[in-house]
C-alpha cells in the first residue's frame, strides 16, 4: 500500500488491522498515554478509537495536578494499568538504543529517549604513536 494512502486510511480509522510506531517527543508518560488513549484524540493520534471515560478522567486529573509530581505519576500509572487491562492494541516491539564508543570519544551520552546531545560529544585526535588519546589532546 502506498505510504500516503496508508496514513490516510489509518487517520480515517478505515483499517481493521494496521501497524504504526510511536516515539516520545519528551520523556514523560503523558506523551504516550494522553495522545494515544484519551478519547479527545480519537481520529488524531488515538488510532485505536479507545474510549474509556475513567481513563479520560484520570489523564485529565494528571494534567491538572501541579502541586505533586509524585501524585501526577501515580495517576499516570493508574491510567496505564487500566489501558493495559483493556488491551486496545497489541504492543509488539520496544525500541532499544545502544551507543558504541572508542577511546577517542568523550561525553557521548544518551538520554532517556535514546537521543545523543551531539553538542557535548567530543572526538579527540589520535596520538601520533597510534595509541589512545589523552584528555589534553586537541579536539577535532
Amino acid at each position: 500500500m502506498e505510504w500516503d494512502y496508508y496514513k490516510k486510511q489509518v487517520n480515517a480509522m478505515d483499517l481493521t488491522l494496521f501497524r504504526v510506531g510511536w516515539h516520545a517527543d519528551y520523556a514523560d508518560a503523558d506523551n504516550f498515554l494522553f495522545g494515544m488513549f484519551h478519547s479527545s484524540k480519537v481520529g488524531i493520534s488515538n488510532y485505536s478509537a479507545y474510549n474509556n471515560p475513567q481513563v479520560d478522567k484520570i489523564l485529565d486529573a494528571a494534567r491538572a495536578e501541579t502541586k505533586s509530581n509524585e501524585e501526577r505519576l501515580k495517576l499516570l500509572q493508574r491510567a496505564e494499568e487500566i489501558i493495559v487491562d483493556d488491551a486496545p492494541m497489541l504492543w509488539l516491539f520496544q525500541k532499544k538504543a545502544a551507543a558504541l564508543s572508542g577511546e577517542n570519544v568523550r561525553h557521548l551520552e544518551m538520554d532517556g529517549l535514546g537521543m545523543v546531545d551531539w553538542f557535548k560529544a567530543e572526538l579527540l585526535k589520535p596520538s601520533a604513536d597510534g595509541g589512545g588519546s589523552s584528555p589534553s589532546e586537541e579536539q577535532v
